[in-house]
Order: C-alpha cells, then sequence, then structure tokens
C-alpha cells in the first residue's frame, strides 16, 4: 500500500477508477444479497451475505475483465501501531487491487437498527467516531463506512447523521 501515497501521478490516473470500481462490487453485492437480508440479522450476517455476493460476481464468466484484478478480504485485522492480536481494528471489508502497487479499500459496516440506540449513542462510539478518529483507516488514502439501515427510512437516517456531524 505504501507507494501509492507517494506517488501522485499513480493517484491522479488509478485511484479514481479503482474507487468507482470498489463501489460498483459493493452495489452488485447488495443488489445479489439484498433477498437475504432480514431486519432481525447481525451485522457480521450481513457483512458475510455480502461478501458471499460479491465473490461469487468475481468468479462469474460474465463479469467484466477488471473484476479479475481485484481481492476481497472479510474481517481481515489491520496492523496498528500499539495493538496486536486480537486488539487489532478489523474492518468489515477489505478490497485489493491484486497488480502493484496493491492498494486497498476499506468499509466498516454499522447497522442502523434503531432510533432509540442511535440516541444513546452506539453507532457513533462503536463505530463512526472511531472511523472518524481513524482507528479504523490510518494508513488508507481513502475508507468507506456503511450502514445497514434496518429501519425508517434512508432521508431519515442522512438526517441523524448530519445532525450528528
Amino acid at each position: 500500500m505504501g507507494s501509492q501515497t507517494h506517488d501522485p501521478v499513480w493517484f491522479q490516473e488509478y485511484w479514481p477508477p479503482f474507487r468507482q470500481h470498489v463501489h460498483e462490487l459493493l452495489a452488485w453485492g447488495y443488489e445479489d444479497a439484498k433477498r437475504k437480508i432480514m431486519q432481525h440479522h447481525e451485522e457480521e450476517e450481513i457483512t458475510g451475505f455480502l461478501t458471499e455476493a460479491i465473490q461469487n460476481r468475481l468468479v462469474t464468466s460474465d463479469c467484466p475483465r477488471w473484476c479479475e484484478r481485484y481481492a476481497l478480504k472479510e474481517n481481515n485485522p489491520v496492523p496498528g501501531k500499539s495493538l496486536t492480536g486480537k486488539r487489532r481494528k478489523v474492518p468489515d471489508f477489505i478490497f485489493e487491487l491484486t497488480v502493484p502497487p496493491r492498494p486497498e479499500y476499506i468499509f466498516e459496516a454499522k447497522r442502523l437498527r434503531t432510533e432509540s440506540s442511535f440516541r444513546e449513542g452506539y453507532y457513533f462510539q462503536k463505530g463512526l467516531a472511531r472511523f472518524l478518529r481513524e482507528e479504523y483507516a490510518s494508513r488508507y488514502l481513502e475508507a468507506g463506512m456503511i450502514g445497514y439501515m434496518q429501519c425508517d427510512t434512508s432521508n431519515k437516517w442522512i438526517e441523524r447523521l448530519k445532525n450528528y456531524l
């Protein structure tokens, strides 16, 4: 991952399609998995459904050729400055471009399950705040966060997130 941060030409030329492909893979995974996802499913189960769907897409014969250069890791610990072993941060998804300089794009996911949990700060203390403090993504050029909305509308969750931020 290191050399991409020192090569502005690589970043300007190759990062935009990398970002687009990663988001496209995630959207495909959701499209393929959404029939399995129910309100009672835990975060790890939903992440597993998405990972399985994305992996299935990556190996289909009709997948675009660019997919050959991508790999997905689920719940893979990232190296930390002071955390070792089980204490390391474990993002939900790490997409890797398998050609040098092998950049990675990570996503942390959290269930947006109830408004009361939101008001009590669960989502922010356990997920978004850690993410914004770069506890999960400090070594990455860019990272993403996924909200598994299990109640209310996207507009309501967007408004809650705006108010928090």
